[in-house]
């Protein structure tokens, strides 16, 4: 059971090292192939014949109950710049439990977890006016939400053999888990419209083929429990409904940040289908026309604005997803020292819930459920502008609003606003992206740098390297290239 515990912290102790969405990276003019992301209609714009991307990774961790107090920053630990004293005898970080500190402000806990692989992916030019693409991506997601802190500092209490049993008696009316993994083959078309030396109108459009690699799904209506220490728990009432398509997937996620993102093609047993569309419109004297004989790539427009409806669509789990309710009104007790659960225990997630499955038959309490899992995408609207103040130097604004609701069987998109100062041209570019992001609940002053084919960033630099006290982070990094 400790183990469970301890691996259930460490969770979120690992969560501290992850993070958000490619803000500086999306407001480039340079971005290439990545501008479908955000809008597919800035294909059409884009400076060059060719681009490629060949590989990128970017993760957004946050929650709002653990953090992690270090005596060091993540740059110490990132620049193996870490005092001799804070390692073991093998040069490792000696990692301590007393680093990891609860929230005590009574609030809700939770969490949001979110990795983006984004594979080999290729645009081109036809003419002056079409532009197509292909692209590959993976996304994982994982959503807790409206946990008591009870719950947890009962857990937390586990690992210390020597505490006092401690009696847990909570009362949560709300409790949701949601899990998912799939992956996107995808092709873009954007076409100009209105190609002029002073205006540029085009509209752009991306379908999605989705291979679903799982979903997990835990919610729960009200239930009244009762812990005992390291003994047991007492149900005394519950609503709870539990739908999954395999455990896999959640493994996968957990592997880490590069491991965790990667793709996994023997794992699909889900499909499903998406659309972007959006718009952009460039006002002012356009350089990629007047240059275009001696191939120069640069951007002249006085402004820009653009916008898009993403992930308009949903993925199914046909004769895939298995389920169950727990419905109770009479109290039924779970034995935590039993054998078979601590065995259960080291078995993974697979074998506490096959486990918590028997022993709800046995207690008469189990409710068999045969639906297929529709997942519905994180659809939000896109709205951009850019401004250059003078050659080289732009200033632009992203607002991200997701259309979701918590209720709904979805996975639930960011909500964003962004400013990005920044210079860029062809093969070097820095901007420094300062945002209210994670629904308008967090503040962010981040990072971005390409040089060549190489880019880096963080939508919140302060928060993820020069701090001692994390509880989120997030980066992103990767290779694309324009192609001759």
């Amino acid at each position: 059971m400790k183990k469970l515990v301890l691996g259930l912290l460490m969770m979120f102790n690992l969560n501290f090292v992850c993070g958000q969405t490619f803000f500086g990276l999306q407001n480039s003019n340079y971005a290439g192939v990545h501008s479908l992301y955000t809008n597919p209609a800035l294909l059409a714009n884009m400076p060059f014949k060719r681009y490629s991307n060949f590989s990128s990774i970017g993760f957004n961790i946050n929650n709002n109950y653990l953090r992690l107090e270090t005596p060091f920053t993540f740059g110490d630990l990132i620049t193996n710049n870490v005092d001799a004293k804070y390692k073991n005898s093998d040069g490792n970080i000696d990692w301590q439990s007393s680093w990891i500190k609860e929230n005590q402000s009574g609030q809700n806990m939770w969490a949001n977890i979110e990795l983006e692989y984004r594979g080999p992916s290729f645009a081109t030019r036809y003419g002056d006016n079409l532009v197509w693409a292909t692209a590959t991506r993976t996304r994982n997601f994982v959503n807790l939400s409206n946990v008591d802190p009870g719950i947890v500092g009962w857990a937390k209490s586990l690992l210390d053999s020597g505490s006092n049993y401690q009696i847990l008696d909570a009362i949560n009316h709300t409790f949701d888990l949601k899990a998912n993994s799939f992956q996107e083959v995808s092709a873009s078309l954007s076409y100009c419209f209105v190609n002029t030396r002073d205006m540029r109108f085009s509209m752009g459009t991306t379908g999605k083929l989705l291979l679903g690699l799982g979903s997990f799904n835990i919610h729960n209506n009200g239930a009244k429990l009762q812990a005992y220490g390291h003994d047991s728990i007492r149900l005394n009432s519950s609503d709870i409904k539990v739908t999954y398509t395999n455990f896999d997937f959640l493994s996968q996620i957990l592997k880490g940040v590069i491991f965790g993102s990667m793709p996994n093609l023997n794992k699909i047993s889900g499909f499903g289908y998406g659309l972007d569309v959006g718009f952009a419109i460039e006002v002012g004297e356009n350089d990629v026309l007047q240059n275009k004989k001696k191939k120069l790539h640069t951007k002249n427009y006085k402004w820009k604005i653009a916008g898009a409806v993403l992930d308009l669509g949903h993925i199914s789990y046909p004769s895939k997803t298995t389920g169950y309710s727990i419905t109770t009104s009479t109290p039924v007790t779970l034995n935590m020292q039993d054998p078979a659960f601590l065995y259960a225990v080291t078995q993974g997630s697979s074998g506490v819930f096959n486990y918590v499955t028997e022993f709800a038959k046995q207690k008469g309490v189990y409710k068999s459920i045969e639906e297929d899992a529709v997942i519905d995408l994180p659809t939000t609207i896109q709205l951009q502008t850019d401004f250059q103040l003078v050659k080289y130097i732009n200033i632009a604004a992203h607002w991200q609003q997701r259309l979701a609701s918590v209720q709904q069987n979805i996975i639930l998109g960011n909500s964003s606003l962004v400013v990005v100062p920044r210079i860029e041209t062809k093969w070097f570019e820095v901007s420094t992206p300062i945002s209210i992001y994670d629904n308008y609940s967090q503040f962010g002053f981040g990072a971005f740098v390409r040089v060549g084919p190489v880019f880096v960033g963080t939508d919140n630099m302060l928060k993820s390297l020069d701090t001692k006290s994390h509880s989120g982070m997030n980066m992103y990094f990767g290779i694309s290239s324009v192609l001759p």
